[in-house]
């Protein structure tokens, strides 16, 4: 398989567990929304962030392909719009990642990442996500200004990335404890 064929099924894929995330916290957490893209509980702000470490450029493709898939599947806004919104979903994490692995804080093969590394990445992930997607809802005259918006994208990313790595990492524990 080429690189191009192994980088685009994996953009596929990840663009797959978006949407199954994405669809899984919409189920979950109806109650939880404040308003129209600001979730108080946003999972699939943890694909974002692991798509981004494990995949780079290629899980950033992924998390736009995912996210302009649902976001053109559920809104009768033009496509220029939501291709602008997808793109942040892709965007942000991946220039989290890029300023890490830049000043030095994380390697590309991972190897150095420390717990205190996940915390970081983690809220810096989802202030970058609440900056940019704002900052785009802002320039695109669709951000009414309310500030309650803004928390609740921060809030909701960071609770949604604890919630999945948490259980990862429990699910890691135990596997690792049944093999040992």
């Amino acid at each position: 398989m080429t690189q191009y064929a192994k980088n685009s099924a994996t953009a596929v894929l990840i663009a797959f567990i978006w949407i199954a995330v994405f669809t899984a916290n919409e189920n979950l957490f109806t109650d939880s929304q404040h308003c129209l893209r600001a979730n108080w509980i946003f999972l699939p702000a943890a694909i974002r962030l692991l798509a981004a470490l494990l995949f780079e450029k290629t899980g950033a493709i992924g998390l736009f392909l995912g996210a302009f898939l649902i976001t053109s599947g559920n809104s009768a806004e033009p496509w220029m719009y939501n291709a602008g919104l997808a793109i942040t979903s892709g965007l942000a994490p991946f220039l989290v990642v890029q300023i890490y692995r830049r000043l030095g804080l994380i390697t590309h093969d991972l190897s150095n990442l420390r717990a205190s590394d996940i915390c970081s990445l983690s809220l810096a992930s989802a202030l970058s996500n609440t900056l940019i997607l704002n900052g785009y809802l802002a320039l695109s005259g669709r951000f009414d200004g309310n500030p309650m918006q803004i928390l609740t994208v921060f809030i909701g990313d960071t609770l949604g990335i604890v919630v999945i790595l948490g259980l990862l990492s429990i699910i890691l524990s135990f596997s690792l404890a049944r093999r040992r």
